[in-house]
């Protein structure tokens, strides 16, 4: 059974809302002032080669993974509140250490620590602000805070842009600092009124995760598509992560990026970052009205042709001469992946069942972040051994299975 209602009233009364709405605009800010600048940081300053890059974004993707559910049972036992607070501050810390120390290892820590204080607020922010405000007004919500998530993120940018003129670990100090300082200003007017704590025999144990687990794979024997589709997020994660961590090293590698009076290598990266923004905008937009349009349920077969565009775009990235050219390549990447993540979850949506969706969508998400754990080195020694062009070029390898299995996957559904 339930437990009673836990309650905390602030010293300073702010709505809700108000709270959830500056939680994303600040940390949007926050965390790309460090995104933006550190790649930038580690190869630049602190001299790491591909494999190395590779291995601190996998130490944060094993952190993430391993400590998703006994971080939720914080939010679900004992506070939402006490988790969001707990996590925003090891997040500060995480990147304090990040931006301290020019040690691949201690890197790798700070990167640790920012993964755990990740899967602190991860799934407690949403849940936190359905308590509080109603499920039925959660939506509209969620909609805003994306909005001022975004917003912060391009404040973000041009924040490190101005600050790595002094230095590329200046945004992230900076950031590390400003996050757990926002943590402590949290808890002061941060409301927690209508949280009811989940009893310990309803909370999802690692026992109840096996057992989930299982269930699913037994599902994918009655209905082998399930399978298929398992086996294709884990190729989406094998093939992402490498292009995520060398992308920015392979510019730098391979052209001169223009040096303007206050406008440093950050602000390119920027824009870059800023433009792929745009792409994936853009693209889920003129993607969703084909979709009304032509009433195609198909989605495997609307899936083919983006992984297809993926890997040409990915080898052409890693071979192009032309900066232009590669720019605008890495945005196209970056749409055409917004995209590719829409269709891949509309189509595991319309594969499960109502009842087993959740579990079918649940165990999409961990196949996708093994994948990147695994894939990952794969594309780092690649790159450490043969040159950072074919690391981006065993990402693209990696993909090519996909289009092997969303043909499978479009030939059963004809059969069917």
């Amino acid at each position: 059974m339930p437990q009673p209602g836990l309650h905390h009233t602030p010293k300073y009364r702010v709505p809700a809302v108000t709270v959830y709405l500056l939680y994303q605009f600040i940390t949007g800010i926050l965390f790309w002032m460090f995104f933006c600048v550190n790649t930038l940081f580690f190869i630049q300053d602190i001299h790491l080669d591909a494999l190395q890059l590779v291995l601190v974004g996998t130490a944060l993707e094993a952190a993430i993974f391993v400590f998703e559910i006994p971080t939720g049972v914080v939010a679900d036992l004992y506070s939402r509140r006490l988790s969001i607070l707990a996590g925003t501050t090891i997040i500060g810390i995480g990147t304090l250490i990040t931006g301290s120390t020019r040690n691949f290892l201690w890197i790798a820590v700070g990167q640790i620590l920012w993964g755990i204080g990740y899967t602190f607020t991860s799934g407690a922010l949403d849940a936190w602000i359905s308590d509080e405000i109603g499920t039925d007004k959660a939506a509209a919500a969620f909609l805003r805070g994306g909005q001022s998530y975004n917003l912060g993120a391009v404040a973000g940018i041009l924040a490190a842009t101005g600050l790595s003129i002094f230095g590329f670990n200046k945004p992230i100090l900076a950031s590390g600092v400003i996050m757990i300082l926002f943590s402590l200003a949290l808890s002061t007017f941060m409301p927690e009124e209508h949280f009811h704590p989940v009893s310990q025999t309803d909370r999802m144990t690692r026992k109840q995760l096996s057992h989930t687990l299982k269930k699913t794979f037994e599902l994918t024997r009655l209905r082998p598509i399930l399978g298929i589709i398992l086996v294709i997020g884990l190729v989406f994660g094998l093939y992402s992560e490498g292009f995520d961590r060398l992308w920015i090293a392979r510019l730098l590698e391979k052209f001169d990026l223009p040096s303007v009076v206050f406008f440093p290598t950050t602000g390119w990266i920027g824009m870059l970052y800023a433009g792929s923004m745009l792409a994936g905008a853009l693209a889920a937009r003129i993607t969703g009205k084909y979709i009304h349009r032509t009433g195609s349920t198909k989605m495997e077969i609307q899936l083919l042709p983006v992984c297809l565009a993926i890997i040409l775009s990915l080898v052409a990235f890693s071979l192009t001469e032309s900066l232009i050219l590669a720019g605008g390549l890495y945005c196209f990447i970056m749409g055409m992946r917004t995209v590719c993540s829409a269709l891949y979850t509309a189509w595991a949506n319309q594969q499960a069942e109502s009842d087993i969706r959740a579990t079918v969508l649940s165990t999409t998400s961990q196949a996708d972040a093994i994948g990147q754990i695994l894939g990952g080195p794969i594309s780092g020694v690649a790159a450490r051994n043969f040159g950072l062009h074919s690391g981006l070029l065993v990402s693209a390898i990696l993909l090519i299975p996909n289009l092997l299995l969303l043909g499978i996957s479009h030939l059963r559904n004809r059969k069917d």
